[in-house]
């Protein structure tokens, strides 16, 4: 009898063989692929982080697939998910094929070619196939994000920790004594803030789904990841969070007590805003200042901590709270809108907004993306089917992006080999159909979102999803930045329910 229960308790075992692999791909996603410090500081950061990534992902793909084939008796199942995946991925490789530039395969300066798209996909439908989330994996990530934005903390401060920057630089030496901005271990700014956005939906969403009490403790990585967003300025991630803000509450409140948490989040976010207004960095140090905004943002968190204290002792009840909060971020949106027309702002990303909605746009608005939108457009026209090929926009002889640099005091020229648009970078670089398949796969995770609001798993990792879709309109995707997607798309896309 007891040799019969061993045999089982073996057969259990290596049955389920390729859902702990994917809970060792997760942990490393979330851990050394994140604090992943690159060996030649930032200026090796793209290479060190794509052979990590080609080594992991390739191991992964491997070791599942060998597993899933050797021990597991469920075999694949043809999704929705699934199928665009692999549209995304065919569609991907024929424009490699047909492209009459170089590259294609492994990538140029990005590192974003077929096998990076590949490996993406493979990875995405494995978890998607076999992963089921554990409940540690959250306080894990919420643990390894404020060191991540402790070490950013530190770079504002002037410091140079791990030897990030060249020798005898730091964060302050900017497009002065090194070309770009950069920090964390993620490298170029507009990469830190994309990865930032989908821990703050992460977080937020954790709070607001999670009933146990260690949903509370979540409210420290979100402070964290919302002062850091805040206190980087990167407007990209600026967007990304207060579409957070106005979004995820809606979407995810369905009770009373959720409405109590997601209030604790805004909360949260208030006290991240009323810190970063209030503690200005420079190179060396940093000094505390007050403010209308400061004391506002203190009033706000001491408003939502209190109601949701309140609201949280009241019996739970489930009612339409959705309904009423999408009414409310409706009319702050209308009413942020109208300022924005007809008042605006002299100069930053309001005037930009306010200009645009008058019909007054200018090649150089959002730090030049208007002009390199407009640009790489012209370039579609060549070739609007298959594109380019992956990651050869570089090589297509766009104009230079100029820039005039206050602190040089002159004009900054530089090649343009990204769309600075993830979305536009797909049509010029793969072509339409595997834009088409791409869209595809981030609709149907948005419906299974909406659907599987009451498996905290999915909730979550659609609301970093979103978020990050967010901040695509903006940015690069990049092995370091991008593999988080498509973890939260495999996730999202499970059929089996959070065990």
């Amino acid at each position: 009898m007891t040799v019969v229960r061993v045999e089982q308790n073996k057969i259990k075992t290596t049955s389920r063989l390729p859902e702990f692999l994917g809970d060792g791909f997760v942990v490393f996603a979330v851990t050394l692929f994140l604090l992943w410090i690159p060996s030649g500081s930032y200026l090796d950061v793209t290479g060190s982080k794509f052979r990590l990534f080609s080594i992991a992902c390739a191991a992964y793909v491997v070791l599942t697939c060998a597993a899933w084939l050797l021990f597991s008796k469920e075999r694949p199942k043809l999704t929705a998910f699934s199928c665009l995946l692999a549209l995304y991925v065919l569609f991907t490789g024929l424009s490699a094929v047909f492209s009459p530039y170089q590259g294609t395969l492994l990538g140029n300066s990005r590192k974003d070619g077929f096998v990076t798209v590949a490996l993406y996909a493979l990875c995405a439908w494995l978890l998607h196939q076999t992963y089921r989330p554990k409940k540690w994996i959250l306080p894990l990530l919420g643990a390894v994000a404020c060191v991540y934005c402790g070490i950013g903390i530190l770079q504002l401060l002037g410091k140079n920790p791990f030897g990030l920057y060249p020798a005898d630089c730091n964060y302050y030496d900017k497009y002065i004594r090194y070309g770009g901005e950069f920090l964390t271990t993620t490298g170029n700014a507009d990469f830190c803030a994309s990865v930032l956005s989908m821990l703050f939906g992460t977080f937020f969403a954790g709070i607001v789904c999670v009933k146990e009490r260690r949903g509370v403790l979540l409210a420290l990585p979100l402070l964290f990841t919302a002062f850091l967003l805040a206190a980087m300025k990167v407007e990209a991630g600026l967007v990304a969070l207060g579409a957070g803000v106005f979004i995820l509450p809606p979407v995810l409140v369905r009770s009373r007590h959720g409405l109590a948490r997601a209030l604790l989040a805004l909360g949260t976010v208030a006290l991240a805003f009323a810190a970063a207004g209030a503690l200005r960095f420079y190179d060396g140090g940093v000094t505390l200042c007050g403010g209308l905004r400061v004391y506002a943002c203190l009033g706000a968190t001491a408003v939502f901590a209190a109601v949701g204290v309140i609201l949280y002792r009241r019996p739970e009840r489930r009612s339409r709270y959705g309904l009423a909060l999408a009414g409310v971020a409706c009319l702050l949106f209308a009413a942020g809108l109208a300022f924005v027309y007809f008042r605006g702002a002299q100069s930053g990303a309001l005037y930009e907004a306010h200009e645009i909605l008058h019909g007054r746009a200018q090649d150089s608005f959002g730090s030049g993306r208007l002009g390199i939108w407009k640009n790489v457009l012209e370039k579609v026209k060549e070739r609007p089917l298959l594109g380019g090929g992956p990651d050869t926009l570089g090589q297509r002889k766009l104009p230079l992006f100029s820039r005039y640099d206050e602190n040089l005091g002159r004009t900054i020229f530089s090649a343009v080999d990204t769309a600075h648009n993830e979305y536009l970078n797909i049509l010029v670089n793969q072509g339409l159909f595997a834009l088409l398949s791409f869209a595809g796969v981030l609709l149907v995770s948005l419906l299974w979102w909406c659907k599987r609001k009451k498996d905290p798993a999915a909730a979550i990792a659609g609301a970093g999803m979103l978020l990050y879709c967010v901040t695509a309109f903006f940015s690069i995707s990049m092995c370091f930045t991008t593999l988080y997607l498509f973890v939260a798309l495999a996730i999202i896309n499970r059929k089996s329910s959070t065990p």
